[in-house]
């Protein structure tokens, strides 16, 4: 269920990567976020809206565009919370950006390198800074490897673990 009591009629359909159909509402949309259109901007009511984050994601992102009280994120499971916050970010919906932020800071500790190619990406350099010593233990080849797709976040890894190699000869 996305949201407990919610009376508004539905007019739009999302269906997630993994085929689970959502029926949502244009408007709390159009008012969360920036990547859906405003109501009567020509969405067809019955029309599926295909979207490529699974159905945990989308279901997250439908309850957190209702006016209810919002699940502690700091609860959600850190792969949940890593899809979310790239969620967050692709469709812009700053308050569920908001809600990903602090413990998404807090996982630099356990996951280093995810936080920090998730910090990289969308200029969160407070995240960056606290997430970059933890990636400097990882072992280099693999994460060459798992960096490989982000060339500008490969560059930047390289050089910071290089400059510490440097400052580490004094």
């Amino acid at each position: 269920m996305i949201s407990a009591g919610c009376t508004q009629k539905t007019d739009l359909v999302l269906e997630s990567q993994d085929g689970i159909r959502f029926g949502a509402h244009s408007a709390n949309l159009a008012a969360f976020s920036d990547a859906f259109p405003v109501v009567g901007t020509g969405i067809v009511a019955n029309e599926v809206v295909r979207m490529a984050e699974r159905a945990d994601v989308v279901l997250l992102l439908l309850q957190l565009t209702h006016r209810q009280r919002w699940l502690r994120s700091d609860k959600i499971p850190f792969g949940l919370l890593q899809r979310l916050a790239e969620a967050s970010e692709k469709y812009f919906i700053p308050a569920v950006m908001e809600v990903s932020y602090y413990p998404f800071s807090a996982a630099a500790l356990e996951h280093p390198l995810e936080v920090f190619v998730y910090a990289f990406k969308h200029g969160y350099k407070d995240i960056l800074d606290t997430a970059a010593p933890g990636t400097l233990d990882l072992p280099f080849e693999s994460t060459l490897r798992k960096l490989e797709m982000y060339p500008s976040i490969c560059i930047s890894w390289v050089c910071e673990e290089l400059f510490l190699l440097w400052l580490s000869s004094f």
